[in-house]
């Protein structure tokens, strides 16, 4: 007989379960699929502005072709 699946108090406790145990010893009939489905976003990152004090970073050079 297989095991039943336990019950999780967050993702984390969940994730942690399914690295470690073998998933072929539960019971697995219940489950059934899921789709997600994700948006796009519509807005760039913010870019801040450097703090006070930060040295500039040099940027990548360009190599010429000879």
């Amino acid at each position: 007989m297989k095991k039943k699946l336990p019950t999780f108090r967050s993702d984390r406790e969940a994730g942690e379960f399914v690295e470690k145990a073998d998933l072929t010893d539960y019971d697995l009939s219940g489950l059934r699929p899921v789709k997600l489905e994700f948006e796009k976003k519509n807005v760039n990152p913010t870019t801040r502005p450097p703090k006070k004090g930060a040295k500039p970073r040099a940027r990548p050079t360009s190599k010429t072709r000879s």
